[in-house]
């Protein structure tokens, strides 16, 4: 009831905040994640680690980040509750048109599957995460994940607004 009730106050929060300001300003990705980061370990009872951001200062849409704190979110619950996860690592790639999400725990990793799998063959076989893939897809982003006896890594990839990034004079990096 708890959860319910604080994912219930985290929608109002994303409807009030679009509908009050849609020309909002670009919120920094590093410090927005540290915050929810926290949030997630008090409510699972598990490490989240923010292994890196790159570039350093990067920033998104307002409405992107919540998105990616949505997807954040549900990712380590997957993670915690069917692969008994008690750490998940985070990495992200902000490039002039895209967002890239690492999302890997040290769960048990997916029942009977191991491999690397796409959005596509996740659909087709019928496993993984439904409601991210699900997201993903209104989005209009990708996702692939890997699994394997050590846990699950989730990739993925979402397009954001290049007009901030020509702003901000992003340059692509290594992801790595």
């Amino acid at each position: 009831r708890r959860l319910i009730l604080g994912e219930q106050r985290r929608i109002r929060a994303f409807v009030d905040g679009h509908q009050q300001s849609p020309q909002q300003q670009p919120i920094n990705l590093h410090n927005a994640l540290q915050r929810e980061i926290k949030a997630i370990e008090r409510k699972w009872g598990c490490r989240v680690l923010l292994q890196s951001v790159t570039p350093q200062d990067a920033t998104v849409p307002n409405e992107l980040i919540h998105q990616i704190e949505f997807l954040l979110a549900e990712a380590v619950a997957n993670a915690v509750q069917h692969g008994n996860a008690s750490r998940i690592n985070i990495a992200i790639e902000r490039t002039p048109n895209h967002v890239q999400l690492r999302i890997a725990d040290n769960g048990l990793g997916l029942a009977g599957t191991i491999g690397t799998y796409s959005q596509a063959e996740l659909a087709v076989l019928g496993i993984g995460p439904e409601s991210i893939s699900k997201r993903i897809t209104e989005l209009r982003g990708t996702l692939s994940l890997f699994s394997s006896r050590n846990g699950v890594e989730l990739w993925i990839g979402l397009a954001c607004d290049d007009q901030l990034a020509v702003k901000t004079n992003y340059k692509a990096h290594a992801f790595g």
